[in-house]
Parts: C-alpha cells; sequence; structure tokens
C-alpha cells in the first residue's frame, strides 16, 4: 500500500529530501512482501539495492549463522548503492515482512537531481556502518507477541488483555484476535483469508500499519488450527503457549497441528490456575 512507502519517507535517511525529491521516491520506492523464510537475497548476489524493513523482521546469516536481526526502519544493503559490491550476507524473513526497495538505478537518478540531499544520505549510511562497527550487530526489537492455548479450554482472551494492560505500561499496545481483525480492518472474515485470497496483499499491508502504530502487538491465535492461527505464527516475534495448570500434559491440537515453529523464540509455557 502507498501508505507504508510514504511512511518510510519520515526515515532518518530522507531526513534533507525537498519535497520535490520525496514525490519523486515515493513514485518509484517499491513495496517488496515477503513470507515466513522467504530469502529477500543471497550470500554473493548482485548489489543492486538499500531496503527498509517496514514491517516484521529480517534475519542477516552467514551460511547457518544468524548474524543480525533487523526490525521496523532498520535497513539492509547500504553498500549496493555505494559500491555495487556483491551482498555479503543472505537475508530472509524470519516472519512475514515487507521492506521498502531502494534500487541503485534510483538512487543514482535521485543524486543527479539533488546531489546535496543524497550525499547526507550517503554520510548518513556510513555513519550508520561505523556505529554498528562500533558496537557490534544489535538484535531488532521485539513488537509481536503470539499467545497460543495449550487446550481448548484456555481462557486465552484474558490472557492477552491482561499481557496487553502489561505492555501498555512500556508503550502503546494492541491486542488483535480474529474477531478484532475483522472488526478493525473492516471486512467480516478478514482474519481467515488464504494467502492466494485477492485481499491477502491489504490485510498485510494493514498489519505492518499497526505494527508502525504501536510499540507492541498481541496477537491471540484461535483455539484451532485456524488461517489466523498460521497467520499470527507468522507475525511472530516471541512465542507464549497458555495452559491451565490442572489440564491434562498431552499436546493440544494446535500444537499436534505442528503450528509451533522452531524458529520462534518460545518465552515459556504459561500456566492459569
Amino acid at each position: 500500500p502507498p501508505t507504508i512507502a510514504a511512511q518510510m519517507l519520515a526515515h532518518e535517511l530522507f531526513r534533507e529530501l525537498d519535497d520535490a525529491t520525496r514525490a519523486a521516491l515515493l513514485a518509484e520506492l517499491e513495496l517488496i512482501e515477503l513470507p515466513a523464510h522467504a530469502q529477500l537475497f543471497a550470500e554473493g548476489a548482485p548489489g543492486d539495492a538499500l531496503y527498509i524493513v517496514a514491517g516484521g523482521r529480517l534475519r542477516v546469516l552467514r551460511g547457518a549463522h544468524t548474524i543480525r536481526e533487523l526490525g521496523r526502519g532498520e535497513y539492509v544493503g547500504e553498500f549496493a548503492l555505494l559500491t555495487g559490491e556483491p551482498r555479503s550476507a543472505t537475508v530472509e524473513a524470519a516472519r512475514d515482512s515487507n521492506a521498502v526497495r531502494l534500487s541503485q538505478a534510483l538512487f543514482e537518478r535521485v543524486l543527479q537531481r539533488d546531489p546535496h540531499a543524497m550525499a547526507q544520505l550517503a554520510r548518513g549510511i556510513i555513519q550508520r556502518v561505523r556505529t554498528v562497527e562500533r558496537s557490534g550487530p544489535p538484535g531488532a526489537s521485539v513488537s509481536a507477541f503470539v499467545a497460543l492455548p495449550a487446550s481448548t479450554n484456555v481462557p486465552l482472551s484474558e490472557f492477552c488483555r491482561q499481557l496487553a494492560a502489561a505492555l501498555n505500561a512500556i508503550g502503546p499496545t494492541l491486542h488483535l484476535g480474529s474477531a478484532a481483525c475483522d472488526r478493525l480492518f473492516g471486512r467480516a472474515g478478514a482474519a481467515q483469508l488464504p494467502d492466494e485470497h485477492d485481499e491477502n496483499s491489504a490485510l498485510v499491508g494493514w498489519l505492518a500499519e499497526q505494527e508502525a502504530r504501536y510499540r507492541f502487538l498481541v496477537l491471540e491465535t484461535d483455539h484451532e488450527w485456524t488461517a489466523w492461527t498460521r497467520r499470527c505464527l507468522r507475525q511472530a516475534d516471541r512465542l507464549l503457549i497458555v495452559g491451565r495448570a490442572g489440564d491434562h500434559p498431552a499436546p493440544g491440537a494446535v500444537e499436534r497441528a505442528r503450528a509451533i515453529k522452531p524458529s520462534i523464540p518460545l518465552l515459556g509455557f504459561h500456566c492459569i490456575p
């Protein structure tokens, strides 16, 4: 959606650009949607663009080792704009994500239009690289918590409500279950849209906008293995499994459906009396 690209123009990289240059950028910035585990680019591939994370989380790897994670507002591929060198690492989506692409060709065209501002942009990129080298690779901030029920009788909505209230003391927090998603998105059944549906891109963009608007999202899965449950898990930065203390320890239906992905950090099993 254009609103996401427009939001990215408020990024510190573009702070020095005049209105005409911003408008030129907005017309050509490309929004890339990445489902969980999709690759943005591979180590050794030609370096032809910079990417700014608009929503979700990206993982930077060398070989099989994660060397860094990137959250909203962070960017990757900056040397491509300045040198055109091959990619020094592989980047993939740690969860459902989207990114704004600034190609080297677009960078060079805008540079000709506004040399001073784009020189400022280049200096900002270099300064950021030096900061990372001095301080070490930072981890992306956690923003999306997903709560998964261990059984069908878990009062998951109440748990999520209390979690959201606690997080709200730190920063603005949105609690989203499937019904709330339908209501706020403005379409009945939106939460259960399959990935191949025509409106899926609009829903992905809307979720990214909520992540930009709020410091934290608390995503409440359904009690069954539904499209909304799968979407929540693909959005997760951290996963909480919620059960009742007296329940049978056998895995619940959602767990049996292989909902839990090993790549999602598990905060723990939370028991409700």
